[in-house]
């Protein structure tokens, strides 16, 4: 009986490698064995590609697209373009070639189209914050926001090596930040007190939280828009609008507010009657009797009356003869706008 060997050859393989480099996601991309193939018969092709991913041993080599060279036994995970290179293979493998394979991790996309920052109102000059906050990709840098607009809110990548924006191949972007004109609000309603004819007019009071330009509009009893402030005694309303600014919103004409102009209200002439003493006036004496008359304006009044009187301005004297009564009548030269003190 004679001893032996029983040798077990290396099997001799071509390997074909794969490396899906893809997009930087912070994990590291790998090459790996898509098939193996042998000239010997009766090998098992899946275990022997099984074995060889876990027994191959590689070197990667390429440059970052930051502009580092790479040259590790680890497989890369930062943006660039490398080399995988078989470097070692367990004593059951032969390789017939040097299998390499080349890939690209490319840069990580940032859509900063779709990066929104909700709109606000215009808050009286305070300064509005947007609502957005640093991520993993990218850092805010704010600004003073105190007026409506649009305004620009500064992105800056945190990783300008392994990501990009899609719009720009700077490493920063800007994003709109919308302040909307606020609405004006009223904080003192419209109120106005009438006046007399002849008085001065009395402006209407209002006030608003955003101060502008007000327009007062002026109407007559019928509705009819006049020209400016009334002047005759009547009943009247007025509105007001709001003129809107670059911050705020106008504001609409208001309701009615109704006011009155009062008539300027005289007092009626008196007929200044004697009846005892001197100049007596209201008994027969066969001459004229004289009746003074005071309180008497002949620029608002005129006079009716039915026997002789002598009217210098306004000084009025009536004068009778016979006994009798003497009818004497008042009249108001515009009585729209004036009446008579009751009695």
């Amino acid at each position: 009986y004679n001893n032996g060997i029983f040798t077990v050859k290396a099997l001799p393989v071509s390997v074909s490698l794969r490396a899906n480099g893809g997009v930087y996601d912070g994990t590291a991309k790998s090459a790996e064995v898509i098939s193996a193939i042998s000239t010997v018969q009766g090998y098992d092709a899946d275990k022997v590609r099984a074995e060889l991913t876990d027994v191959l041993t590689f070197s990667y080599t390429g440059v970052t697209m930051g502009g580092v060279a790479y040259n590790s036994d680890t497989a890369p995970a930062d943006a660039g373009s490398y080399m995988a290179s078989v470097v070692g293979v367990s004593s059951n493998f032969t390789l017939l070639t040097t299998p390499s394979v080349s890939f690209t991790i490319g840069k990580k996309t940032i859509a900063e189209g779709e990066i929104k920052i909700a709109s606000q109102v215009y808050d009286g000059g305070k300064n509005l914050i947007p609502e957005i906050s640093d991520t993993d990709d990218y850092t805010v840098t704010v600004g003073e926001y105190t007026v409506a607009g649009t305004h620009g809110v500064m992105l800056t990548l945190k990783d300008a090596n392994n990501t990009q924006w899609q719009g720009t191949t700077q490493n920063f972007c800007i994003v709109d930040f919308v302040v909307t004109p606020a609405n004006n609000s009223v904080t003192l309603p419209l109120s106005i007190e009438g006046w007399t004819y002849g008085s001065a007019a009395n402006a209407p009071s209002f006030a608003v939280k955003y101060e502008s330009a007000y327009t007062f509009r002026y109407y007559d009893a019928n509705g009819n828009l006049l020209n400016g402030v009334p002047a005759n005694a009547g009943t009247y309303s007025v509105t007001v609008s709001v003129a809107g600014a670059a911050d705020w919103n106008a504001l609409p004409e208001s309701e009615r507010v109704p006011f009155t102009i009062a008539k300027y209200a005289l007092n009626t002439p008196k007929l200044v009657i004697v009846s005892e003493g001197e100049g007596k006036n209201d008994t027969f004496t066969g001459g004229e009797l004289r009746v003074r008359v005071t309180g008497y304006d002949h620029l608002l009044m005129s006079i009716n009356y039915a026997g002789n009187s002598v009217v210098n301005g306004n000084e009025v004297t009536l004068i009778a003869l016979n006994a009798g009564g003497y009818g004497v009548t008042f009249s108001l030269a515009d009585a729209d706008n004036y009446s008579w003190i009751a009695a």
